[in-house]
């Protein structure tokens, strides 16, 4: 995650805050403080169930927070299945996540949050 945060603040620069939390209490106390405009999460086996359940609080937060998850945790087949058991994730990144995710910001940049949504991204998947 850390990778990729740091790819979308050299591609904006001062135009977006990105932080990375390593304790959820943090990331959790921060998001009450401050909502996020968007919410990125790294798909592990070792870490799904904290993710979801932090893509559950994020969404509790109200607003149209985007979710986006990225990571190897992510089937091959039946993706559809996989993010209908988790509606909290509004997107998942198939494959590398770096230019994608940039491509993402900008678009959330450019017109908000709900354009995410709209339609197909290269390289996500993501239900209708």
């Amino acid at each position: 995650m850390a990778l990729c945060a740091s790819h979308v603040k050299r591609a904006f620069g001062r135009d977006v805050a990105v932080e990375v939390f390593k304790d959820p209490r943090d990331f959790i106390e921060r998001c009450r403080a401050e909502p996020p405009h968007l919410a990125g999460f790294a798909n592990y086996v070792w870490n799904s169930n904290l993710s979801l359940r932090l893509s559950r609080f994020v969404k509790g937060l109200g607003g149209d927070i985007p979710v986006v998850w990225g990571g190897p945790n992510y089937p091959k087949r039946d993706q559809g299945a996989f993010l209908a058991a988790r509606p909290s994730v509004d997107l998942h990144i198939d494959g590398e996540g770096e230019m994608v995710l940039a491509q993402l910001v900008g678009l959330l940049l450019s017109d908000g949050a709900a354009a995410l949504k709209a339609g197909r991204r290269a390289g996500c998947d993501f239900l209708d």
